[in-house]
């Protein structure tokens, strides 16, 4: 496991890392730079030592506190000053070979070095350094007897997602003896000992959520995202960092301290929020550590002086607050993340920030009258989001963000991307809503992405179609197939290639597929699909042809297919019964552009795991025995269905929460849909759950 940055410890422990790889590098050749570096690193790991011993401390008294703090914001600006020198060494050295390289480095190291460079600021470190060391002989810091507490156990990871009200605050350990608390102060006094019990991984984290103001619902992928690009997560025992900051988001929950939001079909939870109270409480805490400045309006607490702004989170700021901020040094906030709109005229510049890893507009409007040179320079920049902004270009400073790993462009009116977004190689998430934008030219050397989404086929060149199969880590695709007029061979062409590149991607990572198409012959090609996509979940097929049969692919042999939507012109029994034997399918979307002469029967059989069935056509009927486990229950049908007596049969769903019917009033009269929606609402008061129903009419 690599060290990680934690709100205790800073980035100390990948520091350490890091002048560790110094040392076995070419750098350390060059004359008095590998003393210099081995100095810090003996340094560091001395204080290493006390410092994780001093973070165990059930109640460390100021002088801990003050040690700790003077000790975490060095090994902070050591990072980033090593951070900076090497990139700027490393400027210019694309296309050199190695040797050249190096010799350009030794040449730079003497001329900087020698006046204002890394020579003085390694002086001004090691003075640094010697005034903790004094501060710590005097405060008798090596007599402390360390006391510790424990760490709670890790719960089941999915095990209280269906917590009640009993469960919204505090950890289950501690829950009687917070009903039993009636004062406001012991409320704060047990969520006070939740959090202390918490291991590092899980307080960093959750002192993140400090980031979001009250009430504020934070989806779960944009924090796993985040978490990673700040050093917070690292591979653990086999499991990839989005795997293991996944995890740590659901024991937050498991733990009660975060309310889940939104719990989909397959049991993901997609998204949290956090208690007023324990929001408070991790505010207390992160300003403490200076771990998060938060800017809010008359709330604001600006940091001891001494300390320089880790992390900034800007929830409400005026003029006043912003020429405030003005006057501090932003060049050490490695995250900025906005989450009012009214703060956008009142940011600082974007060259006031040299070390961000993290830059969130999400929801700003008004970022397109914001300045955004000085973007180019955002070097170690992991992760940006312009989701829900109103700017309607991409800056051009975004092509030189060679660290990125999250675009997210969802929601903006961005249209076009620069040919030379494929330089960005470590890209993993590509995150785009509207359609209407062309495939890059060189997109195959992307050999990260995990997801991309907004390109529409037709528009694109046969050759980038043909470059999306070489995407061997692709995960996540959403395409538009949008192919107007009459077919050609240049249509022929796209449809091959692209039916050609399907293929090789099934047979990599591929999991989840969006295809949005206005095209029958593409539906054809879709019949087949060799070798089987043996790891795909989600397939959506979203258009206004009708697949003419169910698509030879289908078949139970997918046994990770959770979630199927797809359009079939005739829904018999062979297609239902081989639906049914899909042994990992929760959600079902089954339409049809006409309603059958032949009800759709559900019987006995099949569908044993399905979650939610969603229909669009004639009104089906569930006979005893048909999907023991659904819970939602989707319906679009005609009020004409009185030949059927309006019955659906849904007495025999026993676990059934939520019923939505929509009925067409076409070539109905008043008195047949007034007689459907009686009948349905009675059907659905006698059913034992008494499952909540929607019934609405177009």
């Amino acid at each position: 496991m690599a060290p990680v940055v934690t709100a205790a410890l800073g980035a100390l422990g990948p520091l350490l890392g890091k002048l560790a790889d110094l040392l076995a590098g070419e750098c350390s050749r060059l004359k008095g730079v590998r003393r210099e570096i081995h100095s810090l690193q003996s340094e560091f790991k001395g204080m290493d030592g006390a410092l994780n011993k001093y973070a165990r401390l059930e109640d460390p008294d100021d002088q801990v506190k003050e040690w700790v703090s003077l000790v975490r914001e060095l090994a902070y600006d050591t990072e980033d000053l090593f951070d900076k020198f090497i990139h700027r060494l490393g400027k210019g050295g694309d296309g050199e070979g190695f040797k050249e390289f190096f010799h350009k480095t030794a040449r730079r190291l003497k001329t900087l070095g020698a006046r204002r460079g890394i020579a003085n600021q390694i002086d001004d470190l090691k003075l640094r350094i010697k005034l903790v060391k004094e501060l710590k002989t005097s405060y008798k810091l090596d007599d402390i007897d360390y006391c510790t507490s424990g760490h709670t156990g890790v719960d089941p990871r999915l095990a209280a997602l269906f917590a009640g009200e009993e469960h919204l605050v505090g950890i289950d350990s501690r829950r009687d003896e917070l009903a039993r608390s009636q004062s406001l102060e012991g409320m704060k006094n047990i969520l006070s000992l939740s959090y202390n019990d918490l291991p590092p991984n899980l307080k960093t984290v959750l002192l993140h959520l400090s980031n979001f103001p009250e009430d504020y619902v934070i989806d779960r992928e944009r924090l796993v995202r985040q978490w990673i690009a700040e050093g917070f997560i690292s591979e653990e025992r086999g499991r990839s960092c989005e795997e293991v900051a996944e995890s740590y988001f659901y024991e937050l929950i498991n733990k009660s301290l975060v309310q889940p939001v939104n719990i989909h079909y397959d049991g993901k939870v997609q998204a949290c929020r956090v208690h007023d109270m324990m929001l408070e409480l991790i505010i207390s805490k992160s300003t403490e550590e200076n771990f998060i400045t938060v800017v809010n309006g008359s709330q604001t607490v600006w940091e001891n002086s001494q300390c320089s702004i880790r992390r900034l989170s800007i929830q409400d700021i005026d003029q006043e607050l912003a020429s405030q901020l003005a006057k501090k040094d932003l060049s050490h906030v490695r995250s900025l993340i906005i989450t009012a709109s009214g703060c956008i005229k009142h940011l600082p510049s974007l060259t006031k920030f040299e070390t961000l890893r993290v830059l969130d507009f999400k929801g700003c409007w008004g970022l397109r009258d914001y300045d955004m040179d000085g973007m180019e320079n955002l070097f170690q920049l992991k992760y940006l989001s312009f989701y829900g902004t109103d700017i309607s270009w991409l800056p051009s400073g975004v092509v030189m963000l060679h660290d990125l790993e999250t675009l997210d462009l969802r929601g903006t009116p961005i249209r076009d991307l620069p040919a030379r977004i494929v330089q960005l190689t470590k890209l993993q998430h590509l995150c785009i809503y509207m359609y209407q934008r062309k495939i890059p030219i060189g997109i195959e050397n992307m050999i990260n992405l995990r997801e991309i989404g907004g390109f529409d086929i037709t528009m694109s060149s046969v050759g980038a179609v043909k470059e999306l199969g070489s995407l061997i880590n692709l995960r996540v695709l959403r395409v538009q197939y949008m192919w107007t007029g009459a077919e050609s061979q240049e249509h022929k062409r796209h449809a091959e290639m692209f039916h050609s590149s399907l293929c090789k991607l099934g047979s990599y990572k591929l999991q989840s597929v969006w295809i949005d198409g206005s095209n029958s012959a593409l539906l054809e090609l879709l019949d087949s699909w060799s070798p089987l996509p043996s790891r795909l979940q989600r397939f959506e097929g979203i258009t206004e042809y009708c697949f003419s049969k169910l698509p030879k692919w289908i078949t139970p042999a997918l046994t990770s297919l959770a979630y199927l939507n797809i359009h079939i012109s005739v829904i018999t029994e062979e297609v239902l019964g081989i639906l049914g034997e899909l042994p990992a399918l929760l959600s079902l979307k089954l339409s049809t552009n006409r309603v059958h002469k032949d009800r759709l029967v559900l019987q006995g059989r099949g569908f044993r795991c399905l979650k939610e069935f969603f229909y669009i056509g004639g009104p089906p009927l569930f006979e005893k025995g048909a999907l023991p486990k659904l819970e939602k229950l989707d319906l679009f049908f005609e009020s004409m269905a009185k030949a059927y007596g309006f019955y659906l049969g849904i007495e025999h769903l026993p676990y059934l929460k939520d019923v939505r019917v929509l009925l067409l009033k076409r070539d109905g009269t008043s008195s047949e849909v007034e007689t459907a929606e009686v009948a349905i609402r009675n059907e659905a008061s006698l059913h034992a759950n008494h499952p909540r129903l929607t019934l609405r009419e177009t």
